[in-house]
Order: structure tokens, then sequence, then C-alpha cells
């Protein structure tokens, strides 16, 4: 699981993989961008409390 700010540019540059990939952002706890290997990406929000 891959952590980093998620910007315009981090969306920009995310490659599909094999399996649904996720970059979880390091400032807003919970909110990630999941990229399938169709190559579609979506942000996703995990519940942390």
């Amino acid at each position: 699981m891959a952590t980093a700010n998620i910007t315009k540019r981090a969306v920009d540059a995310a490659k599909p993989r094999s399996a649904d990939a996720y970059l979880w952002d390091e400032e807003l706890a919970g909110f990630g961008l999941k990229v399938t290997p169709a190559g579609r990406t979506r942000c996703t929000w995990f519940n942390t409390a």
C-alpha cells in the first residue's frame, strides 16, 4: 500500500497493474485512490473511526 499526497499529478501518474492498486493520502486519513487493471481511477474513503 503506497502513500502520498493525492494530487492531480499523482492521479495522472497512476498506472494500472494486474490487480486493483490503492494509493492512500498521507494528510487526510482514510482518503485514497483506487486504480483498476482497466486503468480506471476512483476516489475511495475508508472509515477510520
